[in-house]
Order: C-alpha cells, then sequence, then structure tokens
C-alpha cells in the first residue's frame, strides 16, 4: 500500500530525448500515455486514470500521534486518523527529541558531525536497558553520502551481532519506503548559510516517508538553528514540528479526577482508584475518545466506556458501536455500562469489571497519573 505523496521513481541520469522518443513510438494510441514516465509511479497514474474515483485508507496504525503529525498536517490535509495508542512497554517519553548539533557543518553532502552524534546516540540506545529490542533507523534528507558515512561509523563501532538485532538500517528516504522502525534519527545534514529543500513535490515526498517511518520515538540532528530558514520552508516546518508538535498548546492537564465527564465517570474512577488500579480519563485516539483506559504490566490495558443512558439512548447505540468496531481494529479491548445498570446493580457491575481486568491479567499498580503526553 501506498500513495503518490510517497518517494516516486527517480529519473534522474536518464536521456530526456531518449525517454521522448520511446513515448512516440510506442505509447502514441496510448490512453494516458504521456503520463507513463519513469518519474511517475503507479499511483500517480492512477490519479489520472481514476480520477475522482479513489479511495483514502485515513486510519494510521504504525506512529503515536506526535510522530504522523507532521505528515498530517503538511502533506495530506489532517485527513489522516491516528490510531495508535502506544502501550505502557511501548511509549518512550518523549516521542520527538530535537539534537542541535553544536558545530556541526556541511563538507560537500556529508555533515560529519551528525554522523558522530547520531551514532554515539545509537551506542547510548544499546547499552540502556530501557530500549532493549527496539529496532533502530537511520535517514538522511540530503544526498546519498551522509548515509554512506554513517554506514562505515557503524561497521567501526557498532557490533554486527548489535546490528542484525536491532534491525538497524541506514539510508535516504526510498529506502524506508514501506519500512518502518521503532527508533528513527533523521539527518537534516544541512549547515550554517545553505537553503532550505525545495519546494518541489519530489522533495515533499521524501520528507513525507523520512518523517512517517517512527513508531515510538524520532530524533532529528540539526547543525542548523530555526532561524537559519523562513517559517514557511519546509527545513523550518520541520524544526518548528520538533519543538511544538500540535499547532495548538494542550491546556495543562487538571487532577486526573477533573477529567471525568460526568458523576457517573467520577463513581467509576474512584471506585477503580480506590482498588488500587492505573487509570487514564479521557484518552484521546484517532479523533475519538475514550472514557477511561487501566493499564496494567507488560502492555495490557483495558477501554472502559461509561455510557450515560441520557446521551446513549438507542439514536447513539449505532454511532458509539462503528466508533468502538474502528478501535477494536487498532487493538482495544472494551468493557461497557450504562449508568443506570451501575446505580441499580453496582457491585454486581463493578465485580463483572474486575473479573474482566483479571482475565486480561491487569492488576492494580497504583493510582498514580499515567503519562499520555503529546
Amino acid at each position: 500500500m501506498g500513495d503518490h505523496k510517497q518517494v516516486s521513481p527517480s529519473a534522474v541520469g536518464m536521456a530526456e530525448e531518449r525517454i521522448k522518443e520511446l513515448i512516440s513510438r510506442f505509447l502514441t494510441n496510448q490512453p494516458h500515455g504521456s503520463e507513463m514516465t519513469p518519474d511517475k509511479s503507479i499511483y500517480d497514474l492512477a490519479r489520472v486514470v481514476f480520477a475522482g474515483n479513489s479511495v483514502m485508507l485515513k486510519e494510521h496504525f504504525r506512529c503515536v500521534p506526535a510522530i504522523i503529525e507532521f505528515s498530517n498536517r503538511e502533506f495530506y490535509q489532517n485527513d489522516i486518523r491516528p490510531l495508535r495508542v502506544p502501550k505502557a512497554n511501548e511509549r518512550l517519553d518523549p516521542p520527538l527529541v530535537d539534537v542541535f548539533v553544536k558545530g556541526g557543518h556541511r563538507n560537500g553532502d556529508v555533515n560529519a558531525g551528525e554522523a558522530k552524534a547520531i551514532v554515539d546516540e545509537i551506542e547510548t540506545i544499546l547499552t540502556d536497558p530501557q530500549f532493549d529490542g527496539r529496532s533502530i533507523g537511520v535517514v538522511t534528507l540530503l544526498g546519498t553520502a551522509q548515509a554512506a558515512h554513517i554506514h562505515e561509523l557503524v561497521s567501526e563501532r557498532i557490533s554486527p551481532v548489535d546490528v542484525v538485532a536491532r534491525k538497524i538500517a541506514i539510508g535516504p528516504p526510498p529506502v524506508f519506503q514501506g519500512r518502518e522502525r521503532d527508533i528513527m534519527m533523521v539527518s537534516m545534514v544541512l549547515g550554517p548559510g545553505d537553503r532550505s529543500a525545495a519546494n518541489r513535490a519530489d522533495i515533499h515526498q521524501r520528507f513525507n516517508v523520512a518523517l512517517s517511518r517512527a513508531r515510538d520515538r524520532m530524533y532529528l540532528f540539526r547543525s542548523v538553528t530555526e532561524t537559519d530558514f523562513r517559517e514557511d520552508s519546509l527545513n523550518g516546518k520541520v524544526i518548528s514540528h520538533f519543538k511544538q508538535p500540535f499547532r495548538q498548546n494542550a491546556k495543562k492537564v487538571q487532577a486526573l479526577r477533573e477529567r471525568c465527564e460526568s458523576g457517573f465517570e467520577r463513581d467509576m474512577f474512584d471506585e477503580l482508584v480506590k482498588r488500587g488500579f492505573r487509570v487514564e480519563p479521557q484518552v484521546a485516539c484517532g479523533g475519538y475518545r475514550i472514557d477511561f483506559v487501566i493499564e496494567g504490566n507488560e502492555g495490557r490495558r483495558l477501554a472502559v466506556e461509561c455510557d450515560g443512558d441520557r446521551f446513549h439512548g438507542p439514536g447513539q447505540w449505532q454511532d458509539d458501536m462503528a466508533r468502538q468496531r474502528v478501535l477494536e481494529r487498532a487493538g482495544w479491548t472494551f468493557w461497557r455500562c450504562f449508568a443506570s445498570s451501575f446505580v441499580r446493580r453496582r457491585e454486581a457491575v463493578l465485580g463483572d469489571l474486575l473479573q474482566t481486568l483479571q482475565r486480561l491479567g491487569i492488576e492494580p499498580l497504583g493510582a498514580e497519573s499515567v503519562d499520555n503526553t503529546v
């Protein structure tokens, strides 16, 4: 799967006159023959042949929201619905890490300072237990020489055993099309005084792929400051994204209990917290909200929906079930309860919830806040 916003084939080095000759000889009577050039992908062609008839798969399961937000905003007009909320044992906070490399500069298409900083960070990750088992990728935003240089450093400093075990891959964006890693490191390569990346479709495609490969954490290694580029330039937007991934600042989160939206939810929250469960109210996922998420060890979790009878009558059930099916495809397990049932049969309802938690292996971890920060 893919789309026309991802990297198209490269026609660099091909003789333009030779291409025109072949088109003239073989594609003159072919419908849409003019679109069948070496720099077009099958997605580009399909958009012309089936104009107006495309169906976009908008649900996104790879990246945490803060990572995919750049592509969503800049290339997909906010049509993407990020449905992945990482489990407790997957979550890396923060998901975006901005690394300014002091003294970094570009020599040709190589930035030795950024390359060294990247390999230093890989070594740190390999020795840190919290990163055990995490796969690693390095993508470069300019040319291929930087990737080759980083590859040499990795060969010198990183054990081949670790390279294989962590699936360490290095390359320009086309190398990563259709691939992903738990942790991605992006090398901007540019140095002070360099111009921003060109505002062309092929450059947009490269940036889109490069900045949407990380599942849990993405690093930006740069030797330039945000004042080196215009805010509306592609490089300027990337730097701004790492400083503030969401355009509107999230309001400071109040006490957990104050996030509950009804008396029913507060009662349920109190019952769970006094039993020592770790509860997060109003968890955002793919444009939806889950009333509560109860988290246990090893990434186990349960989504709890507290349906107030007043707001969840027969007309709302169909929408609620459709929403639940979407989130179940994203890996969520649901438990639902009506307010009227909770009022009439409180102990029986709580008993059913506790049995569900026990069956899923979710044990009380303590009621401190679970960090779902952007």
